[in-house]
């Protein structure tokens, strides 16, 4: 992870590979010998991890001043979604087949495990009349201009941080592309979105600019 990913993935996604390998692979799998792990072995540590309560596995609760769940003996079933689940097998899966090419293992036997399509779920869009009560709460803070332009472009928290003066098309009121903002120490940095659809022109109010 940090002598070939670090060098390979955006910041925030290294981030996240890296979270996920400390929370899950390591714990799950960090005994198994990486010549001898199966499919089986794979498949079955997915089955456990989608049916474990995160709290017990990881005893997040154990260390409070007030115990809670499995602390106390009462289980919450604090189960990862299935977006969780495809995420950790993906990051194992792009793990083993950066080992396979380096001729540390024969195949990638995370390939032969199927997942299901995870489905997002589904959110309601603020109605007309709860958009207007938002702008009018949000009148007068110091990032009212950050919300209504957030509320009127439908732009991604990281973009709307990344955006620059530059990128505004006074003439047409419109964005032609985006750029995303990694936030991660010491000081934010642009990146360029790797989506084409993130790098679609969005329009932009003339109030919001």
């Amino acid at each position: 992870m940090e002598n070939v990913a670090v060098h390979q993935l955006r910041e925030n996604t290294h981030t996240r590979y890296t979270a996920c390998t400390r929370l899950y692979l390591i714990h799950g799998l960090g005994r198994k010998k990486l010549a001898e792990l199966t499919t089986k072995d794979v498949r079955t540590w997915l089955d456990q991890l989608r049916t474990t309560c995160q709290c017990c596995a990881r005893g997040l609760y154990t260390a409070r001043d007030q115990p809670q769940c499995c602390a106390i003996g009462t289980c919450c079933s604090k189960r990862l979604s299935l977006l969780t689940l495809a995420y950790v097998h993906s990051v194992l899966k792009s793990a083993l087949e950066h080992a396979a090419r380096e001729e540390e293992i024969p195949r990638n036997v995370a390939r032969n495990v199927r997942m299901g399509t995870p489905r997002p779920s589904r959110f309601e869009p603020l109605t007309a009349d709860e958009a207007r009560g938002f702008l009018a709460a949000t009148h007068g803070h110091r990032l009212s201009a950050l919300f209504e332009l957030a509320l009127r472009t439908g732009l991604r928290k990281g973009e709307l941080l990344g955006l620059r003066w530059a990128a505004m098309c006074s003439a047409s009121s419109s964005r032609p592309y985006r750029t995303s903002s990694q936030h991660m120490q010491p000081t934010p940095e642009p990146a360029a979105s790797r989506s084409p659809p993130s790098r679609a022109s969005v329009m932009a109010p003339r109030r919001a600019a």
